[in-house]
């Protein structure tokens, strides 16, 4: 019997640890994820350092696993982390990964115990040009200034940006007008560092308005992914039309401000979007904004409304898609819709989808019956769809209302006729993608045990074995909440 085990090879035990603690350089920082460091391998260099003097050695001397630096959130009546043991720790960090780019992210800078925070910031600040990604979560507004401060300074390898502010309720007695302006005055002198960011390509401005400023005026030659998180005003509009390159775009606007660039700026030009992510509160007024756009390479559209309104598509956005149908690969829709047969025509513009999801909105029920056509053209190319936590518009009266059992299992019906016709033959001469990837559906507060429901799950059970008696491939169904 062996005493102890065979030790790895130090190059193999050094491939282990580089594994084990690097996070993507990215960080999921493209089409508006918020950056967040997985506090597992955040701690991985201490941990696998305790395991044998070996270890320890090797994890000592490999500066690439110190470069990801996380502050959590402080509180001093709640068992966080105790203010010295962080800044110990990000001061072994800033030290072992030696001249390495660092990222930094700060997960809540809460105005109330922002004493907790300044000696942290403090040390990070002598450390700015190092800064390879930054994200900061403020909340109130003396968070967001100390934030503005932290990122006040050059940054020559700073590659993604991401100032995230949690908004002042208006029945805050400490919150003025006068500190509002303050904290914008602040954000924009400090954000006008950019331009000596040469390599910055994905920045991130949620919760705060950004208006005129050398910032908004500067030419960042590799920004290709750029989210504003809060009003666009008429310097953003100017912002996106100077930057050809940018690839991935989120914009949110408001039905109270003008939410289009001015005559003269349209078309906005951006031959090289990839993905547009647009929120609105109203969906009959999205269309405004994204008409606006000449994007000849957009393939994936989300549409956001936190309003739900009965108007069906609006000539706007009719138009928008008449743009981008060709080559829309991915259509995402929040809080929609789709009311009449003209709307089911509209959404048939897009001949080259393969994914589309509806979410919390109202459907015609005329769109299964186009969709699941053997004959008709629509969307033949589709092989994901979600409809999550949708209702369904009556027939006879021209109505709508969450989904009861009876409109529960008519849509199951529906689902189960529409993934049936895109599995047989007639679908794929008519050169329709060869059966469903996936089909998730989603309907919220019904008993699993109505018999009528039950029935649907038996129904979609036996297409699925029908499927698998041709020889046709599977898709995935996913029921939730039935």
């Amino acid at each position: 019997m062996l005493r102890s085990s065979l030790p790895l090879p130090n190059e193999l035990v050094h491939e282990i640890i580089t594994w084990a603690c690097t996070v993507p350089d990215d960080l999921d920082a493209q089409r508006g994820k918020f950056i967040k460091i997985d506090r597992v391998r955040e701690r991985a260099p201490f941990d696998l350092g305790r395991v044998c003097r070996t270890w320890r050695s090797i994890t000592l001397v490999t500066a690439e696993i110190w470069r990801y630096i996380d502050v959590p959130f402080l509180d001093p009546y709640l068992s966080t982390p105790d203010v010295k043991h962080v800044l110990r720790r990000v001061q072994l960090k800033l030290d072992r990964s030696r001249a390495t780019s660092v990222h930094v992210v700060i997960s809540c800078l809460d105005s109330r115990y922002l004493e907790l925070y300044e000696p942290v910031l403090a040390l990070l600040q002598e450390h700015r040009v190092r800064f390879r990604n930054l994200v900061v979560y403020a909340a109130g507004i003396n968070g967001a200034l100390l934030a503005a401060k932290l990122v006040a300074g050059p940054t020559p390898v700073l590659n993604n940006l991401q100032l995230i502010c949690q908004e002042v309720p208006d029945d805050d007695p400490f919150y003025s007008d006068q500190d509002h302006h303050e904290v914008q005055w602040v954000f924009e002198a400090n954000l006008n560092f950019l331009p000596n960011a040469p390599v910055v390509t994905s920045c991130m401005i949620a919760n705060i308005t950004v208006n005129d400023s050398t910032f908004m005026r500067g030419d960042y030659p590799k920004l290709e992914s750029f989210e504003i998180g809060y009003y666009v005003l008429p310097p953003v509009w100017k912002f996106m039309s100077a930057h050809h390159g940018l690839r991935h775009l989120s914009i949110q606007l408001a039905s109270d401000l003008e939410p289009r660039p001015p005559p003269e700026e349209r078309p906005v030009k951006l031959h090289q979007l990839h993905s547009l992510r647009a929120s609105e509160t109203c969906f009959s007024l999205i269309g405004h904004a994204v008409q606006v756009f000449d994007v000849p390479a957009l393939r994936e559209l989300t549409l956001i409304t936190s309003y739900l309104e009965p108007d069906g598509i609006s000539p706007e956005l009719e138009r928008f898609f008449t743009q981008v149908g060709m080559h829309l690969t991915r259509l995402d829709m929040h809080g929609f819709t789709v009311y009449e047969m003209e709307d089911v025509t509209t959404l048939s513009l897009l001949s080259a989808l393969q994914s589309a999801r509806f979410e919390r909105g109202y459907i015609y029920p005329a769109f299964f019956a186009t969709l699941s056509s053997t004959t008709a053209s629509m969307w033949p190319h589709l092989e994901y769809l979600t409809l999550d936590t949708v209702s369904i518009v009556d027939d006879g009266q021209g109505s709508y209302e969450m989904l009861g059992e009876d409109v529960t299992l008519s849509t199951m019906n529906r689902v189960v006729n529409l993934a049936r016709a895109r599995a047989t033959p007639q679908s794929a001469q008519r050169g329709a993608s060869a059966g469903w990837k996936r089909l998730f559906l989603k309907i919220d507060n019904h008993d699993p045990t109505i018999p009528t429901i039950s029935d649907a799950h038996v129904a979609l059970v036996k297409l699925i074995t029908e499927a698998a008696a041709r020889g046709d491939p599977i898709p995935t169904f996913q029921v939730e909440d039935l």
